[in-house]
């Protein structure tokens, strides 16, 4: 058992590797939300897989996890601005955002060449 509460850190916050990360999701906030990827172009090989598919489309499976991504992102960014990360919790929220865009990609890659239908 431990004699004292667990504390994460005492250190504060040393979080300016993030700077063009934090700019990177000011760039693809609308006004008050975050810009989704526009829907694929009609004469494109994914809009031609897509259009059989319905509502199960691919590119769906692409941009849900895209937008994702970019909450997680600026959920670090605001918190950060707002001085209300300890050096510990930047993780949690870099690895939802690495999550999702890892499960974007190989996607869109899989759609693009006609592999997942």
């Amino acid at each position: 058992m431990l004699d004292k509460p667990f504390v994460a850190s005492t250190q504060a916050f040393q979080g300016a590797y993030l700077l063009p990360l934090f700019h990177a999701i000011e760039q693809a906030r609308g006004e008050d939300a975050h810009r989704q990827l526009p829907a694929p172009a009609p004469a494109s090989s994914l809009a031609a897989d897509d259009a059989p598919l319905g509502p199960y489309a691919g590119a769906h499976l692409i941009r849900s996890p895209y937008t994702a991504g970019l909450a997680h992102a600026d959920a670090l960014r605001r918190l950060t601005a707002a001085g209300e990360v300890d050096p510990t919790s930047p993780w949690t929220l870099l690895r939802g955002t690495a999550r999702a865009a890892a499960s974007a990609a190989p996607r869109a890659v899989a759609v693009g060449r006609g592999g997942e239908r």
